[in-house]
């Protein structure tokens, strides 16, 4: 199963990918429009032939955001969805990123995509564990 997850921002999104067992961040998407945003990850499901989409939600107001976003974007891209809490992923991708000696500017550009590689990663090991 080839899985697309996506760390959701208003502005941009971090995007990670898995076609195996393990998850790798993938890039970091700005956008302004969301059919400009629908475009570009449709080149990626074509491309990485994605047959699973993952959305992190946080809490509160961005909570139902982040569900709206993600039942939109999967109706578009016509792929099922799941949901994994992100609480917390932004700053673990950081810490990582600093023990791992990546510079500040390189970790500042792909936090996003190193978030949504720790929720799919997580994601991946829960359904390993459900199986």
């Amino acid at each position: 199963m080839n899985i697309l997850c996506i760390d959701y921002g208003e502005r941009k999104i971090g995007v990670a990918l898995a076609t195996g067992p393990l998850a790798d961040p993938y890039l970091v998407i700005r956008y302004q429009d969301i059919d400009e945003l629908v475009a570009k990850l449709q080149k990626i499901v074509e491309t990485e032939r994605i047959t699973q989409l993952v959305v992190g939600v946080s809490e509160r107001d961005i909570a139902n955001k982040s569900k709206e976003f993600g039942e939109s974007i999967a109706s578009k891209l016509h792929l099922p969805i799941d949901y994994i809490d992100e609480t917390l992923t932004s700053f673990d991708a950081r810490e990582r990123a600093i023990a791992a000696g990546i510079g500040r500017k390189k970790r500042h550009q792909n936090e996003d995509a190193y978030a949504a590689a720790i929720m799919l990663q997580s994601y991946i090991d829960t359904q390993d564990e459900s199986i």
